[in-house]
C-alpha cells in the first residue's frame, strides 16, 4: 500500500523532471505506468488543465521601487495628467509590516490582511508587487502599474501617451493566472 507523502513526493519529482530512467522511459511515463495520474492532464470530472486559467498580457509599468509612498504620490499624480482612474482594489500600504494588503476586515476573509493581486484587463493604474509579473524581479519590488493589456499594439500605444511623463515607462509580457482564487 502506497502512503500519500510517498506519492506527494513521487508527484513532485514528476511534475520536475523529464530526464530518461535507465531503462531509457521518462519519470513521467513510469508514474503513467504506476498508475499515477498526470497532473497537467486534463481532469474528466470537468474538463479543466491549469493552464486554462493562465493567460498572457503585456503589461505595462511606469515606475519600479522598493519604497511604496513615493510610487503611490506618482500614482495619483500620473491619474490627474492623463484622466486614468486609479483602482486599488481596496489594498493599502501597511507601515508595520510594510507591505500591499487588503484590509485586516475585508469582507473576504481568505486575503484579509494579505496581498491579493491585480490579474485582469485594463488602463487603470496601481500599485503592484513587480515578482508577480517579472520573475526576474527582487521581492518586495513595487511596480506602478499603468495597465494589463491583451495585445502588445495596445500597450505600446499606453507606453506611447505615459512616456511623456514618465520616461522610465516599459512594458513586458507575463503570465497571469484569472482563475478562481478560492
Amino acid at each position: 500500500m502506497r502512503s500519500l507523502p510517498a506519492i506527494s513526493i513521487f508527484l513532485l519529482i514528476c511534475a520536475c523532471s523529464e530526464a530518461p530512467g535507465t531503462d531509457g522511459a521518462t519519470v513521467a511515463q513510469h508514474a503513467e505506468e504506476a498508475g499515477i495520474p498526470d497532473a497537467n492532464a486534463p481532469s474528466e470530472a470537468n474538463g479543466w488543465t491549469p493552464q486554462d486559467d493562465v493567460v498572457e498580457l503585456f503589461v505595462t509599468i511606469a515606475d519600479t521601487g522598493r519604497e511604496y509612498h513615493p510610487l503611490d504620490v506618482r500614482m495619483y499624480q500620473l491619474a490627474e495628467a492623463f484622466h486614468a482612474e486609479v483602482d486599488t482594489l481596496g489594498r493599502y500600504h501597511d507601515g508595520a509590516r510594510d507591505s500591499l494588503i487588503l484590509p485586516l476586515n475585508d469582507e473576504d476573509a481568505l486575503y484579509a490582511g494579505q496581498y491579493f493581486p491585480r490579474r485582469y484587463e485594463g488602463g487603470t493604474l496601481s500599485i503592484e508587487y513587480l515578482d508577480r509579473f517579472d520573475r526576474c524581479a527582487a521581492p518586495r519590488t513595487y511596480a506602478l502599474v499603468t495597465g494589463l493589456w491583451s495585445t502588445e499594439h495596445e500597450a505600446d500605444s499606453a507606453l506611447t501617451i505615459h512616456r511623456g511623463s514618465a520616461p522610465k515607462a516599459y512594458k513586458l509580457k507575463a503570465r497571469v493566472y484569472q482563475g478562481c482564487m478560492h
